[in-house]
């Protein structure tokens, strides 16, 4: 069986943007960022992928984290795009975030 492919960030139509974080033994996973104006808490579904949707989100570059069970992390996709220099990606959809 191949695993799920999991999007996240993933920014839609309407500027709301969606988060998404494989992580079946968490018991809490929440996202802060400064384009929110407190924490949002993740919601885990059958197959142990967090998610949460927030916005609309005006076409920025923001920073922001996860905190998975109290400890804080970069999202994964600021840290590839910062190992990778994903430049034409991050101009796409930095419309959002960094990368968001």
């Amino acid at each position: 069986q191949q695993a799920r492919q999991i999007v996240s960030p993933d920014i839609l139509a309407d500027g709301r943007v969606t988060f998404r974080l494989n992580a079946p033994k968490a018991d809490e996973v929440i996202l802060t960022g400064e384009f929110l104006d407190g924490p949002r808490n993740f919601a885990k579904d059958a197959d142990g992928v967090w998610s949460v949707t927030v916005g609309p989100v005006a076409p920025e570059v923001y920073h922001y984290n996860f905190t998975i069970d109290g400890v804080r992390i970069e999202s994964a996709a600021q840290d590839r795009l910062d190992r990778e220099h994903d430049y034409e990606r991050a101009r796409d959809t930095a419309s959002v975030a960094r990368v968001l």
